[in-house]
């Protein structure tokens, strides 16, 4: 199985395999996933936000789906789960 076991008083679950089209974007050890347009929006996430900071920080470890809809492409968007935030 993929994913995290949480527990919620006596009952434990797994987040992850709840979420359609669950997908690892990037790791926090420099993993990233090259399959198109929405991995390398992530990419570019996480290369914006260590420059934003200075190189004090950066956002990575970013999980999730990517929602689109054909019906809006206005309303097209990505869910993350638990990203990491690490700092120097």
């Amino acid at each position: 199985t993929r994913g995290n076991v949480m527990n919620a008083g006596r009952a434990k679950y797994m987040v992850e395999p709840l979420i359609r089209d669950f997908t690892r974007f990037t790791s926090n050890n420099g993993w990233i996933r090259y399959d198109g347009d929405a991995e390398l929006a992530m990419e570019a996430y996480c290369h914006y936000t260590y420059h934003r900071s200075g190189g004090r920080l950066i956002v990575c470890d970013l999980q999730g789906r990517y929602r689109y809809n054909s019906y809006r492409q206005n309303k097209c968007r990505f869910e993350l789960t638990d990203p990491a935030i690490c700092s120097r």
